[in-house]
C-alpha cells in the first residue's frame, strides 16, 4: 500500500507542474503576440504620421 501512495504522489506531482508549465507557455506566448501587436501598431501610427 505504501509503494501505491508513493507512485499516486508522483504522478500527481508531475501533473500540476506540468500544468503549472502549460500556463507559464501560454502567458508566455500572449505578452509576445501583445508586445508583437503595439510595436506593429506603433510602427503603423508612425509610417501614417510621416506621410504628411
Amino acid at each position: 500500500m505504501n509503494k501505491k501512495g508513493f507512485a499516486i504522489s508522483i504522478i500527481l506531482y508531475s501533473v500540476i507542474l506540468l500544468i503549472i508549465a502549460i500556463l507559464y507557455l501560454l502567458l508566455g506566448i500572449e505578452k509576445n503576440r501583445t508586445n508583437t501587436s503595439e510595436k506593429l501598431r506603433d510602427n503603423i501610427l508612425e509610417q501614417l504620421n510621416d506621410v504628411d
